[in-house]
């Protein structure tokens, strides 16, 4: 189980920042919005229709539909580049890279593995091939 405060603390750690009221009012609507952009891609979702997803209210809200990979090693760095954007702009801009590294990494991960089958035959099946 994945918080919005559990997010939040891995941000600041990232930031090096301590917490604030200010990060803490500002990190839900963002958290949604990363949300929504995550939901697609995530391995807990089974069919990407874009408006499954649940938002958060508060901080203490359990994070759903988004797999504990993305919660926990991309959510984070978005989170982080989007609250310190006005701060330091280039650090905010590295953050977002590795964010959307770790969106593209969580793309390539295969959602099935299917058997392959062998329509070829072959001396091991004793087929010996339709050709």
């Amino acid at each position: 189980m994945i918080t919005g405060n559990d997010i939040l603390s891995a941000s600041l750690a990232i930031m090096d920042e301590a917490a604030s009221d200010d990060y803490s009012a500002r990190a839900v609507p963002i958290l949604n919005t990363l949300i929504g952009r995550c939901y697609a891609i995530s391995a807990e979702t089974e069919t990407p229709v874009p408006n499954n997803w649940k938002s958060i209210v508060s901080l203490s809200d359990e994070v759903t539909s988004i797999d504990k990979t993305l919660c926990i090693s991309g959510i984070p760095y978005g989170l982080a580049a989007l609250l310190y954007l006005e701060e330091d702009p280039v650090r905010s801009r590295s953050w977002w890279s590795i964010f959307l590294e770790q969106m593209e990494l969580s793309k390539r991960t295969p959602r099935h593995f299917e058997p392959i089958k062998n329509v070829y035959g072959g001396v091991e099946h004793s087929g010996y091939g339709r050709w």
